[in-house]
């Protein structure tokens, strides 16, 4: 079987939908016109997400919850990987309108049911 977990949809008409199947992630992009997959992304086999965000060069940034990081895949399969000391187990992440990326995260090991964390491009050059 093959679970859809999120879903990205670009202006252009573009989708792109992140599914688990046997236990591994897979990021596949579609044409939404026609529903057709035009490409799927090489993702590392331990990664496990549940969320996703496509830029309009087509860069994916996918929180990895298992592996207590983030990763950037581009459209011709380069992964370039973030760590930073303020992401555990992300979960979720978004953008707010000043560029800020927010995540969610799951990290419980401070007696918390998680928390937000507010990452600026200059936090994750810096891995903070």
């Amino acid at each position: 079987k093959v679970y859809p977990y999120a879903a990205y949809f670009l202006p252009n008409d573009t989708s792109y939908v992140l599914t688990h199947r046997q236990d591994k992630c897979h990021l596949d992009e579609y044409d939404n016109t026609s529903a057709a997959k035009k490409s799927t992304y090489n993702i590392p086999q331990s990664l496990q997400s549940y969320s996703i965000y496509v830029d309009d060069a087509k860069k994916c940034l996918i929180p990895d919850k298992l592996n207590h990081r983030l990763v950037s895949i581009d459209k011709d399969s380069k992964i370039e990987e973030y760590k930073c000391k303020s992401i555990q187990e992300p979960f979720s992440l978004t953008f707010l309108s000043n560029g800020t990326l927010c995540v969610t995260d799951w990290n419980k090991s401070h007696g918390s049911s998680g928390g937000i964390t507010i990452i600026s491009e200059v936090n994750l050059k810096e891995k903070q």
